[in-house]
């Protein structure tokens, strides 16, 4: 029987922003790729059935999204494997950016899937066919009502840009809360060669952490948080982000620094940084790169005090 792996292949894991996402009873782990696509952990839907062993739940699972996906072009119209992906590679890894990165990856179906996967077990399995009955009635109540919204214009219109803008940022400035600590501000000027607080350290921070947001966060929370006159901005980026976005910001900080304190300084290796930003592009690439020589972009940049990036 093929496994978890098998089934995913040699994908690179994609990165995904994780929620948990109270479904009635059970709660459930799911992910939103930056596409806007919603998918859900293989064990999260074992364990909503009442699933206790990881092996067994992943074993299973897996068996049965197999089976399914065989039968893809299915009469039902339902679209049960992601657009693009061939039928042996519907499980999809997603990786949450924390500091260990295959601790950090989850192995998902998509919610057709996870639809199939609950009648499967209800059609055949005497264990958790009763669970999988209850969570299928419990879509169904859904799923009607999202007919009837459509149905009487009562419709979320919002696009994949807003809702991940919904689910990162706050428009009210909350507490100061610092995302860098004295770790990563140590290796930080270690390997660039500037400690925070200078211009040509708001390039590297951009480049080490917030270019590895979706674009759509990071452009926003430069707009509503301008720089003034002076270079510095009312509240520090972690004031205008909400919980779920901290926690995501700390995971990329934490992996960011575990790179940094793995790479010698820029005093023993001239290339340091650019080799430490190669490494960490493989695991959380950015959303834009940026050509030229670093140092001589370092010597075009007016090195003044600024900490409007810094937090």
């Amino acid at each position: 029987m093929r496994t978890l792996k098998d089934l995913a292949g040699d994908q690179t894991p994609v990165i995904a922003y994780p929620k948990s996402i109270q479904f009635g009873p059970v709660t459930l782990d799911g992910y939103m790729l930056e596409n806007g696509e919603f998918r859900q952990s293989i064990k999260s839907t074992g364990r909503a059935l009442g699933m206790r062993s990881n092996s067994f739940i992943q074993t299973k699972t897996a068996q049965l999204a197999a089976q399914a996906a065989q039968n893809a072009s299915d009469s039902n119209g339902f679209d049960l494997i992601t657009p693009g992906k061939q039928a042996d590679q519907i499980i999809v890894p997603v990786c949450c950016t924390g500091a260990n990165h295959h601790a950090n990856t989850a192995y998902t179906i998509n919610l057709p899937m996870v639809v199939e996967v609950w009648k499967q077990l209800a059609l055949s399995d005497s264990k958790y066919g009763h669970a999988a009955l209850e969570l299928l009635g419990l879509s169904a109540v859904h799923s009607l009502e999202r007919v009837y919204q459509e149905a009487f214009g009562v419709v979320d219109a919002r696009s994949t840009d807003d809702r991940l803008l919904e689910w990162a940022i706050r428009l009210d400035a909350g507490k100061h809360f610092p995302l860098f600590g004295g770790q990563f501000h140590q290796h930080f000027a270690r390997v660039t060669g500037v400690a925070l607080g200078h211009r040509y350290a708001q390039v590297c921070l951009a480049e080490l952490v917030y270019h590895r947001l979706p674009e759509t966060i990071y452009e926003t929370l430069k707009d509503i948080n301008p720089l003034d006159e002076r270079g510095w901005r009312q509240f520090t980026h972690s004031q205008l982000m909400s919980d779920d976005m901290r926690q995501q910001m700390r995971e990329i900080v934490s992996a960011v620094t575990s790179q940094l304190a793995n790479t010698p300084s820029k005093a023993d290796d001239s290339k340091a940084y650019k080799r430490c930003l190669h490494r960490l592009d493989k695991t959380l690439p950015r959303y834009k790169k940026r050509g030229g020589n670093i140092d001589n972009l370092k010597k075009a940049i007016t090195l003044k005090p600024d900490a409007s990036d810094h937090e």
